[in-house]
C-alpha cells in the first residue's frame, strides 16, 4: 500500500522558484503535484468518514514529515489496540480503491496516463512534442 501511495500521491514542498529550478522541476511538474494533492484531499473528504480520514492521513504522513505506526495511532486516536487502527485503515483503503476511478482524481489520472503515453509515441500521428527544461 505504501508503494502505491508513494507512486501516486507523493510530492515535495518546495520553498521558492529558485529551489524549483535547482531540483530540475519545471512549472508543469509543480502544477501536476499541486493538482494531485488537491484531488487526493478531495477524494479523502468524499469517500471516507472523518475517523477513517484521520487514520489514513496520520499513517501515510500526508502533510507531515513522517507517518505514524498503528501503535501510535491507537494511542493518538483512542483505539483499543493497534489492530483496531489497522482494521480501520484497511477498510478506508478499500473504500478509496472503490471510489478512485469514479472520482475526479481517477479521471485526471487516466488523462495524465494517456498524455504520457502520447509523449512516448509521437509516431502515432500526434503532434505532441516534449520541451526540454532549460
Amino acid at each position: 500500500m505504501l508503494v502505491d501511495y508513494r507512486k501516486l500521491f507523493e510530492y515535495e514542498y518546495l520553498e521558492d522558484a529558485e529551489e524549483d529550478i535547482a531540483w530540475g522541476d519545471d512549472s508543469a511538474t509543480i502544477l501536476d503535484r499541486s493538482e494531485r494533492e488537491r484531488l487526493v484531499v478531495k477524494l479523502l473528504g468524499e469517500a471516507l468518514t472523518p475517523r477513517e480520514r484521520n487514520v489514513v492521513i496520520y499513517h501515510l504522513g500526508i502533510g507531515q514529515t513522517e507517518g505514524k505506526t498503528f501503535q501510535e495511532l491507537s494511542i493518538r486516536l483512542n483505539y483499543n489496540d493497534p489492530s483496531a487502527a489497522q482494521k480501520v485503515y484497511d477498510r478506508a483503503i478499500k473504500k478509496l480503491h472503490e471510489h478512485l476511478y469514479d472520482s475526479e482524481l481517477g479521471i485526471w489520472l487516466h488523462a495524465n496516463a494517456a498524455f504520457r503515453e502520447a509523449l512516448r509515441r509521437p509516431e502515432s500521428g500526434g503532434t505532441v512534442t516534449r520541451r526540454e527544461p532549460c
